[in-house]
């Protein structure tokens, strides 16, 4: 299967080891785009059609470093008819806060690289 006929995941974490792992790990199975922060993820979403989102809760937005912007994300990818939508923080308030947004999944940091792995199913 060439990745035309992948299904396309989002993937929006500040931290570049997990964003790395997460795009290592999705990329057997999906087309995988990374976005560092709030704007970049905010972007990509809102300019291309996915059918899944990753994303962490906390990150920069509009330079600052902004708590719940995932949730935010998470919003605005139901809104645009994504599918399947992943939260991940190493909070656990966030999940709570994140499933209450419309996360259908969710993952605690650090993760399991195995639940990631089975994040979309």
């Amino acid at each position: 299967m060439d990745n035309h006929d992948r299904k396309r995941v989002l993937v929006v974490e500040d931290e570049g080891g997990i964003r790395e792992i997460a795009e290592a790990v999705l990329s057997k199975n999906y087309e995988v785009t990374t976005a560092p922060n709030y704007d970049e993820g905010n972007r990509l979403l809102s300019s291309e059609k996915w059918y899944g989102l990753l994303t962490d809760n906390d990150m920069p937005k509009g330079g600052n470093y902004t708590l719940g912007a995932g949730c935010l994300l998470i919003r605005e990818a139901k809104g645009l008819g994504v599918e399947r939508v992943v939260g991940m923080s190493g909070k656990p308030e966030a999940r709570e806060l994140m499933t209450e947004a419309g996360a259908d999944r969710f993952l605690d940091k650090p993760f399991n690289l195995k639940a990631l792995e089975g994040a979309f199913d």
